[in-house]
């Protein structure tokens, strides 16, 4: 068997060498920036305020690099499913999300 059994499987990226440059070769359709404390990312495009299509969004923002980053991965899978895939995704935020948009 070996010594292979026993090592933990590596991530492919090293969290704490995150930084802007890489978020933005990983996403090149999105210009990111900003700085400790305030980080975005803003594509060109339509945002539906309403329905699945809302999902998809232009502008993300948050707190800290490593953050930012799951946003824009979560932005690259919804940007990848069929219109019936985010149907279903919608159907299942739908009730939080209308609660969130009638609180603020």
């Amino acid at each position: 068997m070996g010594d292979q059994s026993h090592h933990p499987v590596k991530p492919p990226v090293n969290m704490a060498k995150l930084d802007l440059d890489m978020l933005r070769a990983t996403f090149p359709s999105w210009h990111v920036g900003g700085s400790p404390g305030y980080w975005f990312a803003v594509r060109g495009g339509f945002t539906a305020h309403d329905g699945p299509r809302s999902l998809l969004r232009c502008h993300l923002s948050a707190t800290s690099l490593l953050a930012l980053a799951e946003k824009l991965c979560l932005q690259e899978y919804l940007d990848g499913l069929s219109d019936d895939e985010l149907e279903d995704v919608w159907q299942r935020v739908e009730p939080s999300y209308q609660s969130e948009q009638a609180a603020s």
